[in-house]
């Protein structure tokens, strides 16, 4: 083969990656909806950004995760369809680790990466950041992200549980949806003194991806000629469904400037890892909550609640796996600002 076919060779090779690579960012990029004043209006903030101030991200990391599906029937009447009952159909599942369990140093490994790769990856995109340094001496800073102390936060019941941290063990800041009138004119006055809008990154991790698919049928009968002896019976189905993947769900983030302008950026449909990290996966009867007689007796649905899985994994699998979900995320903000740019 010459250097000149060689040349062309590696050429064409680039290009496809290139052109798959971009094919990922604008697949990443489209998981995000921005919404603007809670509708889906138009951005002023995003399409100007050139310079960003990352001034919060927290990540809340699923231990426990449930997910529910309410499935209805319907009957048919003299006046048309009404009710005929509804059932709710759950999954719920349990984070394990085989070998030794995650320590507060390991969550705040995987927040502050996101934090890093977010940052990395604006700037190779012509975005520059402000230094972490700067944000927090902000007088906004100071007086809203007061509330450090409070994390990392643990929070658990019987269907969900989790841990969030914060990067660099700072405060939390916002939800993820819009300021109150005084703390939008202080976080404006934070934007001019650091020169950039802000954004206030609020993740949900999740270890697995739960999916439901319900339905439900009718049986009725019409008694006599009378309508005596009449009845409506309903039954429900329920089809579960489950993936040890790591995903960003259900997240919200907060772009903002000086001008009180301001965008929900939401993830709209999971941003996955994609890469493999549970050693097993399997169904656990222990993990079933016992229920007295009373509580069993108007419990319907029990037949539409799958036994409790547990995923179990590494340490070491499941932070590559975090790493990547996060890293993913912050190549899915990217590419929505650069898609918000060219318009």
């Amino acid at each position: 083969m010459s250097s000149k076919t060689l040349l062309l060779a590696v050429l064409f090779i680039t290009y496809q990656a290139k052109a798959q690579n971009a094919d990922m960012e604008k697949a990443l990029a489209d998981a995000i909806d921005i919404q603007v004043g809670g509708t889906f209006g138009k951005p002023r903030v995003s399409p100007k950004v050139e310079k960003l101030g990352i001034a919060q991200v927290s990540i809340k990391f699923k231990t426990v995760s449930t997910a529910k599906l309410n499935i209805s029937a319907k009957k048919q009447g003299l006046l048309g369809k009404s009710s005929a009952g509804s059932r709710t159909a759950s999954s719920t599942a349990f984070l394990n680790f085989s070998d030794q369990e995650m320590g507060p140093q390991d969550y705040q490994e995987i927040t502050n990466h996101f934090y890093y790769t977010l940052q990395r990856k604006l700037k190779e995109n012509g975005i520059d950041t402000v230094a972490w340094s700067n944000i927090e001496s902000t007088d906004f800073f100071k007086n809203a992200g007061d509330n450090a102390n409070e994390f990392p936060k643990t929070e658990s019941n019987d269907e969900d549980a989790s841990v969030t941290y914060n990067a660099f063990r700072g405060g939390h800041i916002s939800n993820g949806m819009g300021f109150a009138f005084l703390k939008m004119k202080s976080n404006s006055k934070m934007c001019d003194a650091i020169g950039a809008p802000t954004f206030f990154a609020n993740i949900v991790l999740d270890f697995v991806d739960l999916d439901i698919q319900g339905g439900s049928s009718v049986r009725s009968s019409q008694g006599n000629s009378f309508g005596v002896g009449a009845s409506t019976t309903a039954s429900f189905s329920a089809k579960h469904n489950a993936l040890a993947d790591i995903v960003i769900t259900n997240s919200s983030s907060l772009l903002s400037n000086n001008k009180e302008q301001a965008e929900t950026w939401v993830v709209k449909s999971d941003i996955p890892a994609g890469v493999p990290y549970a050693t097993a996966m399997e169904e656990n009867e222990e993990k079933v909550k016992k229920k007295t007689v009373l509580q069993s007796l108007f419990h319907k649905s029990e037949a539409l609640k799958r036994t409790p899985l547990v995923v179990t994994t590494t340490k070491e699998n499941y932070k590559n796996a975090a790493k990547k979900a996060a890293e993913n995320y912050a190549t899915a903000i990217v590419g929505k600002f650069k898609a918000m740019k060219a318009g």
